[in-house]
């Protein structure tokens, strides 16, 4: 065994998590246009290419590639050789499209056996002015987008269709059915339309806003089996529904069922005006192990006393009858914070058999926050206090706008999510983070056994990592620390080594101040590339 010092120390900061729960920072994907807004919408989608890894897609609503308020969507291969890969498909909008606003995958609408994505591109009647927003269907196929696209096009100019998709089988045929809001239907009162799963989609019914200006529909989520039993149930988010107070908002839950319900089977208001509770609404999953899928809802405009707009979530337990009480409540405390903006289920990250879910809280401009997004495991019964909490990297980037759904992107038995990061650096930015860094090794030339890079211990780390490397053989090799935004920040070997295992520490300095971050490992060898993630908490 032989020990190595770091050869080189540079101090950068990055965003880092908690450390109460080992999740880690896996990858981040960068838009290229600027005011692209990049990271407005993630998604996993499944496993689109049938090679056992989901697949997951990132929304650029703005990009200007297509023409003015095109948009792009970037879908990238699961699996951990393919982490940092380029996307294996790009879709381009039309001029005026805002292709990528939304995007819902996790469900299977052909039964083909392969996951589908929905992408939703509301429009910009700015650009087009008769715009009504269309919803198109991305079908998993192997290689992946060798089958062309459908759309499914709005019904008038300003209906906004396509502002919230969203995949369940509400029948439990084995079919996700589509379903798709459009909050400016008729003067903004908004709709929504349900789609029936199958090679042609087909019209199943529509669902209107009690009022004018509720823009019913600008949250729409599969719920999951919150009844227990075969059938999938929906929500529909309504945030400026007045009938309770103004602007107070309001949640529907719909059942489904042989014939799916079109009338609510519960509803949730918000208890003061401008709550806007609706904005966001999410199936958890079964989080507290009962058999039942839990629900969460989004308030972005509530008020803790006289602070304005620090935000709400709620959690609600699936039950026959619907709770109309949450399980727990989570109050922001930002002035301007909007917790509850985004809600999310991440699938189960740490591998217990429950599943977990996150909240975000981006800020506004008013908020001089760089926005955060906290993560619950699942437990019972579920607590509203986060087991670790994920920090933007600068103020106003709308970190946490947006949180994807989880699922099986990498190799193992915990789900990974995405967060996005809209206006990061004006380009945008997305994260992918899921329970401990896989090694991610792309062969560059067959004969590469005998190489490996340990995981660095421990992680997160307060002051320093140690890590090794394990050669059968003697190799020429190259170890870096890099940060988040990919610049070498160490170097702690280069050169020919000799068979064994060799070990290092990084930072090498323990009695330095050190910046929290992010940071990666980065072993080339002789053919080889290795890169293993970790968190500097600092000192």
């Amino acid at each position: 065994m032989i020990r190595h010092a770091a050869l080189l120390l540079i101090g950068l900061a990055a965003a880092s998590p908690a450390a109460a729960l080992d999740l880690t920072l896996l990858h981040t994907y960068d838009g290229q246009v600027l005011d692209g807004e990049y990271g407005f919408a993630c998604a996993v989608i499944g496993d689109m290419d049938g090679d056992g890894f989901a697949e997951f897609a990132i929304g650029a609503n703005a990009d200007s590639t297509g023409g003015p308020s095109a948009g792009r969507v970037f879908v990238f291969r699961g699996g951990d050789s393919h982490l940092g890969d380029p996307p294996a498909w790009v879709i381009t909008g039309l001029p005026g499209d805002l292709l990528g606003f939304a995007l819902a995958g996790g469900g299977d609408i052909d039964a083909d056996g392969r996951a589908d994505l929905l992408i939703g591109a509301p429009g910009n009647t700015d650009v087009v002015p008769g715009a009504a927003g269309r919803v198109l269907i991305a079908y998993g196929a192997n290689p992946i987008g060798s089958r062309p696209l459908a759309s499914l096009p709005g019904d008038g100019p300003g209906d906004r269709f396509g502002t919230s998709v969203a995949l369940a089988d509400l029948d439990g045929d084995g079919r996700s059915e589509i379903i798709a809001g459009a909050p400016g239907y008729h003067f903004d009162s908004g709709a929504v339309r349900v789609f029936h799963g199958g090679a042609a989609p087909a019209a199943l019914f529509t669902l209107h806003a009690r009022g004018d200006g509720d823009e019913f529909g600008t949250a729409v989520a599969g719920a999951g089996r919150t009844r227990g039993g075969p059938y999938s149930d929906f929500l529909v988010g309504a945030p400026y529904n007045s009938d309770a107070t103004t602007w107070a908002g309001r949640a529907y839950l719909y059942f489904g069922g042989a014939t799916p319900d079109t009338l609510p089977d519960r509803e949730w208001a918000g208890p003061a005006p401008g709550d806007l509770l609706g904005t966001s609404v999410a199936g958890a999953g079964d989080v507290n192990g009962d058999g039942r899928a839990d629900m969460l809802v989004g308030i972005p405009g509530a008020n803790n006393g006289p602070t304005l707009d620090t935000g709400r979530a709620q959690l609600y337990l699936g039950a026959l009858p619907p709770p109309l009480m949450p399980a727990f409540s989570v109050l922001g405390t930002v002035p301007y914070g909007e917790l509850g903006l985004s809600v999310a289920g991440i699938g189960d990250v740490n591998g217990d058999g429950l599943a977990d879910f996150a909240i975000g809280e981006p800020g506004t401009p008013d908020s001089f926050i760089s926005g955060n997004v906290r993560v619950y495991l699942g437990r019972t019964p579920p607590w509203g206090s986060p087991d670790t909490t994920f920090v933007g990297e600068q103020v106003d980037d709308m970190f946490g706008h947006t949180i994807s759904n989880g699922g099986r992107i990498g190799a193992g038995t915990r789900d990974l999510f995405m967060v996005g990061s809209f206006d990061h650096m004006s380009f945008g930015r997305a994260y992918l983070y899921g329970r401990s860094a896989p090694t991610t090794a792309v062969r560059l030339e067959p004969n590469v056994a005998g190489v490996r890079l340990s995981a660095p211990r421990p992680n997160p780390a307060i002051a320093f990592v140690s890590l090794a490397i394990n050669l059968e053989r003697a190799a020429r090799i190259d170890l870096e620390i890099v940060d988040l935004a990919g610049r070498r920040v160490g170097r702690l070997a280069s050169g020919v080594l000799p068979p064994g295992r060799h070990e290092f520490s990084w930072p090498s300095r323990r009695g330095s101040r050190l910046p929290a971050g992010v940071y990666s490992a980065v072993l080339r060898a002789e053919g080889v590339r290795e890169t293993r993630g970790f968190v500097l908490l600092g000192r």
